[in-house]
């Protein structure tokens, strides 16, 4: 938004006159605040006043001096007498809403109004220990024009007396009133002084701005002898008229300048034309041999692209059949070390094969020890058996023979001995019969004597055959541990054999994915070359035209 200098000018006492309101306002407002206070501070003190007095004669009722009727009556005589600001009294009521004291109307007094809101306003204030009421009412000599009143109630709580003085707030409005419309008079005096100032000095400025602009206007358009008003009232007005002026003449100056910078400018163009033409020929012939050189460069790098691509071709193949010769060991060393692996493990099986065997010799060797002792044990026993056989034989002939002389002897008693005869005949087939027994035990004794000896040379041969055998395992087991250990060594040479035939099958699958990586990278060098070809030729198009261009600009 843009306005004028001489708006922005009268806006100024506008504002100063929006503050002086503004100021004459809160001056009103605080001066009638003011006027008021001091009346309730005048109706304060005249009451405090009249309440000192009645306290006098409340104390004198109370001290017994007067009596309380009399005390009364001396303090209402003394107050009804009592004026302040011309026809402004002291008064006083009860707490039932009984006049007791009105100097203006005797007649009131005794009087009880309960539904008065005055007397309402003034009890309760001098029951709430007191304070300052306004009302309106009624003023002497003013008809029935209600007028606003304060006054200030004190309470007498031993009598029950509801003590005021009340002013008449008139004047103060009439006082309030007077100074505003005197104060208002020298603002609006004032504010027009200061318009008419401001539009004389508005248009002073305003004239020697437009001025200036014209000047200025002028000076664009090229009038560079223009006039320039620089005798001004105002310093900065004179100081812009100089500023002006001084941008008139270096305008001149300037305009100067640039004519003569148009005649170099005609010089400067036309040597450059000459150095565009040289620029140009010079361009295309250099250009020219650098193209045929890049030609040159392009066609050697297509023959050694192409030279590549055919060694690479033979590196693949051969890399291929080293690859399948690779792979062929590879299976051969895979079969070595599978059947290597088979022997091992089958050697490994046989060791504890024979480990058991072993073990199983050991438990025989003891068994047929400890059947060789057992036999030996039983030939002793067979032995003893002989002897008791013998022993047994020897008692049975003697008690054959011992039978034989009883049978002599019973016969020789007769019938005596008949009895006797038949137990020795009987003794005697007992001591046959046992004899028999002894025999065929005797005999079988020495068949089991014959039986046993053989066992124990059969134990023999069994225990030289086990320790035999056992002979044999332990050479087996320390042969079958050296083949192990040959096995293992066998392993290990062709599992390094395998790990070597892997990286040959590395090495030559490096190879061939190299030999695949130049041959692509020859494809590409080809396909570069190619196009580094067609962009020479493009590029000395685009300089020829270029040149061309050029020779037409500097011919233009």
């Amino acid at each position: 938004m843009r306005f004028r200098v001489v708006t922005g000018i009268f806006s100024i006492p506008a504002i100063c006159l929006v503050v002086l309101l503004a100021i004459i306002a809160t001056v009103s407002l605080n001066y009638q605040t003011s006027l008021r206070n001091g009346k309730f501070e005048q109706i304060s003190h005249l009451t405090e006043g009249a309440v000192t007095i009645v306290n006098s004669f409340v104390a004198k009722a109370k001290s017994g001096e007067m009596s309380e009727a009399d005390a009364k009556a001396a303090a209402l005589d003394l107050l009804n007498d009592y004026r302040f600001d011309g026809e402004n009294y002291i008064y006083a009521t009860d707490y039932n809403h009984c006049m007791v004291l009105d100097p203006l109307s005797p007649g009131d007094v005794g009087k009880c109004n309960p539904d008065s809101r005055v007397r309402n306003m003034i009890v309760e204030a001098a029951k709430s220990g007191g304070d300052i009421i306004t009302y309106e009412t009624k003023k002497p000599g003013e008809g029935d024009k209600l007028i606003e009143k304060a006054a200030y109630v004190r309470p007498i709580t031993e009598w029950n007396w509801a003590l005021g003085a009340g002013v008449y707030m008139d004047d103060v409005q009439s006082e309030f009133v007077s100074i505003i419309t005197r104060i208002v008079i020298i603002s609006a005096i004032a504010i027009v002084i200061a318009g008419i100032l401001s539009w004389i000095v508005g248009t002073r400025i305003t004239r020697g701005i437009v001025g200036l602009n014209d000047s200025i206007r002028a000076i664009a358009d090229g009038d560079y002898n223009a006039p320039v008003e620089t005798d001004s009232r105002f310093i900065e007005i004179g100081d812009m008229g100089e500023g002006v002026l001084a941008l008139r003449d270096k305008s001149a100056q300037a305009q100067k300048l640039e004519n003569d910078a148009a005649g170099l400018k005609a010089k400067s163009e036309e040597e450059r034309r000459e150095n565009i033409r040289s620029i140009a020929s010079k361009l295309e012939s250099e250009v020219g041999g650098i193209a045929g050189a890049l030609d040159q460069s392009v066609k050697r790098s297509n023959d050694l692209a192409i030279s590549m691509a055919r060694n690479a071709d033979g590196i693949l193949g051969q890399s291929q059949h080293a690859a399948s010769a690779a792979g062929e060991v590879s299976h051969s060393v895979d079969a070595v070390a599978a059947a290597t692996e088979e022997l091992s493990s089958s050697i490994t099986e046989i060791n504890v094969q024979i480990s058991q065997m072993s073990n199983t010799v050991e438990r025989a060797t003891d068994e047929s020890q400890s059947a060789s002792n057992d036999v030996a044990g039983l030939s002793a026993t067979v032995e003893k058996i002989k002897e008791i056989i013998g022993l047994i034989n020897d008692i049975a002939g003697q008690t054959n023979l011992l039978a034989l002389n009883a049978t002599i002897e019973a016969a020789r008693a007769g019938e005596a001995g008949k009895g006797f005869a038949v137990v020795a005949n009987e003794v005697k087939n007992l001591a046959t019969q046992t004899a028999k027994a002894t025999d065929e035990i005797a005999a079988q004794i020495n068949d089991i004597v014959d039986g046993t000896e053989r066992a124990v040379t059969g134990i023999s041969r069994v225990s030289e055959t086990i320790e035999q055998v056992r002979s044999a395992s332990t050479a087996i087991a320390a042969a079958i541990e050296e083949q192990g250990a040959a096995t293992q060594e066998i392993s290990g040479n062709a599992n390094r054999s395998a790990d070597g035939v892997k990286e040959i099958s590395n090495s030559v699958e490096d190879t061939m994915n190299n030999a695949h990586s130049t041959t692509q990278e020859a494809d590409e060098l080809k396909s570069a070359s190619a196009e580094l070809s067609s962009r020479s030729s493009e590029l000395t198009q685009i300089i020829k035209r270029f040149s061309t261009d050029l020779l037409k600009q500097a011919g233009s």
